[in-house]
């Protein structure tokens, strides 16, 4: 009887089977769940049955959480997911030679350390198949949970027209929606509405698509350093914390580096064999994740030519028109005070309130600041550079205004040029102008 791998909790096997490393055991039975459909993929391409796929790919992730084999996974020398791909192609080899020839024991696997590899590379198209599973995979779960955001946040117009002007014109189903009958047919006021509407669905998708992979970044390098330092208090007291946890900047570059890898996985892929139905469909799957298996098979069944537009997909929340600037300034000045990093605040203030509020005070502006500053320097593909820099002008303007100009160390001409900057932007709000004129004359008429 076939096992019920696409239901297994990897999580919580990983929990169970060794006491001594439960939070390295957690981390790496996440990592192995968000891995799972590229490696049923990989073996269905090697011509297996779903029920030998299945058993097989259960032993192997039972034998990898029990022996902790992972753990030698150095991310200087490869990839997780490459690391891993040679793990099964090795466990493939060590079991059938043991089911043919009796000569190994079962379930072996050799080292992960990349320089060792000593068997023959898998099928060019095998890899291929895998990556582009892999790519696919995180697209859909991007898009799964960007739906069912908008549905718990009341915004289903916002998923609704995200889904008939950009998602199923991409995957070649259907044309665009028009923006004046669209626009009528949800009760908006006019087609500007459903046009600025995109513009925010857009940033979420982008957004909700650099929280998914920062998560499998992050659980990759904490199972790393849980399985070389052991997850005791002693041991986490003996090492800094800036070893537990990337750095925000390092894992702003690894998130931007992987969305390479999946724009260069799709164009790449592209003369791979259709994933066929036998390899996407899954019952069991569907009834684990029936919205993040829907969208599998869509962007796997969707027409060759699409794969180009399923890159500039990844592209996309960084629009730079005049328009999708404003909208998107307006989004971080209606955003509530509350959801500014290391502010720890249950003031339920917008930010744009905050700022333009007659006593801020300089606590909560510095966090502000650095929040702003933060989106400035990080570039992280989420906010355009021209919106982050006004972001951070405008923080600023309110922090000289409100007397508290050693909140920045920048110098006079520095402001003074940054604050110009904002008034000579036509999509700058014009009631925030005053502010701003407000600190550059007191930046002028100091002695």
């Amino acid at each position: 009887m076939a096992s019920s791998f696409p239901l297994t909790r990897w999580t919580l096997i990983a929990r169970a089977v060794d006491g001594n490393q439960p939070a390295s055991r957690e981390h790496m039975g996440e990592l192995l769940e968000q891995y799972w459909r590229p490696m049923f993929i990989h073996l269905k391409c090697k011509g297996m049955k779903h029920a030998q796929a299945e058993d097989l790919l259960q032993d192997f992730v039972l034998t990898l959480l029990d022996r902790n084999l992972l753990s030698v996974a150095d991310p200087s020398k490869g990839k997780f997911r490459s690391l891993l791909l040679t793990a099964l192609d090795r466990f493939l080899v060590s079991k059938f030679r043991h089911e043919n020839a009796a000569k190994r024991s079962p379930g072996h696997v050799a080292s992960l350390d990349a320089a060792e590899l000593d068997v023959a590379q898998p099928p060019v198209d095998g890899v291929l198949a895998f990556e582009r599973a892999w790519a696919l995979d995180v697209l859909a779960e991007t898009l799964a949970r960007m739906k069912s955001e908008c549905e718990e946040g009341d915004e289903t117009v916002r998923w609704t027209l995200f889904d008939e002007r950009v998602v199923r014109p991409l995957l070649g189903t259907a044309e665009p929606c028009d923006y004046v009958e669209f626009a009528k047919r949800h009760g908006l006021e006019n087609e500007k509405v459903a046009m600025n509407m995109l513009v925010t669905a857009k940033r979420q998708f982008a957004r909700v698509m650099r929280d998914v992979i920062a998560e499998y970044v992050s659980r990759s390098s904490r199972a790393r350093v849980d399985a070389r330092i052991g997850t005791g208090r002693e041991a986490a007291e003996a090492v800094p914390a800036a070893d537990l946890d990337l750095k925000e900047h390092q894992l702003r570059a690894a998130v931007e580096q992987e969305i390479s890898e999946l724009q260069r996985i799709l164009a790449a892929s592209r003369g791979v064999q259709e994933l066929s139905d036998e390899l996407v469909e899954h019952p069991q799957a569907d009834r684990r994740e029936p919205q993040k298996s829907m969208f599998f098979r869509m962007l796997a069944h969707g027409p060759k030519e699409s794969s180009e537009s399923l890159e500039s997909l990844l592209n996309t929340g960084m629009e730079t028109t005049d328009d999708a600037l404003a909208v998107g300034l307006n989004e971080f000045l209606g955003a509530p005070l509350s959801r500014v990093p290391g502010l720890e605040t249950d003031h339920w203030l917008t930010l744009g309130e905050f700022l333009t509020g007659e006593a801020p005070d300089a606590r909560r502006l510095a966090a502000v600041k650095d929040w702003a500053s933060a989106h400035r320097i990080s570039r992280s593909g989420t906010v355009p550079p021209a919106l982050a820099n006004a972001l951070y002008f405008v923080v600023l303007a309110a922090a000289i205004t409100r007397g508290h100009r050693e909140l920045t160390k920048l110098g006079e001409t520095q402001l003074i040029a940054g604050l110009e900057s904002l008034e000579q932007l036509t999509w700058f709000p014009a009631e925030l102008l005053p502010m701003v004129r407000e600190a550059r004359r007191a930046i002028e008429s100091r002695p």
